[in-house]
């Protein structure tokens, strides 16, 4: 009896074993490799970004953005500025670069609360400081800028509907920043901290 009872054991566990889910470690392997791929793939899609930064984006440290936007749904029209603090962190700084789509109007920047001149070509805002600054100064400088956002898939701000409710949203991953607000749009050099002051119908809400 007892020899039997061994036997119906043996043939239980082995009824389990042959039965049971294993992972299928090909596929698992397959999915790795095209995992890979697509990180390959990525970083030669973005890497030219990230790298694109000038000379006059070495010389400060972004600390902190506020930027204030004002929705316009009917006309699909945003109006905004993004107000920036930095540290100089070369000798002998007179302007800075920043990152911002030419399909928005640049329409004015201020330098601590004066206004300064500026150019805005090929994706990049050029300030001018109106001084000579050095490591270690802290500077202010507000950008203000308008227009309709171009709606392209990886464009930073689309107005669209939802079940017939206008709605507006960001897609900005992973170079998207600088197509709705002026930025140094760079993992190299993120703020410390950031604010957004946002201004829609009171219809709507902010989520």
């Amino acid at each position: 009896m007892r020899k039997l009872i061994y036997i119906l054991v043996i043939l239980t566990i082995a009824n389990i074993l042959i039965g049971a889910n294993y992972p299928d470690f090909k596929s698992i392997v397959q999915r790795q490799h095209e995992i890979r791929a697509q990180e390959k793939e990525y970083y030669a899609r973005y890497w030219p970004e990230f790298t694109e930064n000038t000379r006059e984006m070495d010389n400060y440290d972004v600390l902190y953005y506020f930027i204030d936007i004002d929705i316009d749904f009917e006309n699909e029209y945003i109006e905004a500025s993004n107000l920036m603090q930095f540290e100089i962190l070369e000798d002998g700084t007179t302007e800075i670069d920043v990152h911002f789509t030419d399909d928005l109007t640049a329409d004015g920047a201020t330098v601590n609360l004066i206004t300064t001149s500026y150019t805005h070509i090929n994706g990049i805002i050029n300030i001018d400081l109106m001084g000579t600054y050095n490591a270690g100064d802290m500077l202010e400088v507000e950008i203000f800028y308008s227009g309709n956002p171009v709606a392209r898939l990886e464009d930073g701000i689309k107005f669209e509907e939802h079940a017939g409710v206008p709605v507006v949203f960001s897609m900005v991953s992973p170079r998207g920043a600088r197509k709705w607000w002026p930025c140094k749009d760079t993992p190299a050099d993120k703020p410390d901290s950031l604010d957004i002051w946002i201004t829609y119908p009171s219809q709507y809400i902010c989520a």
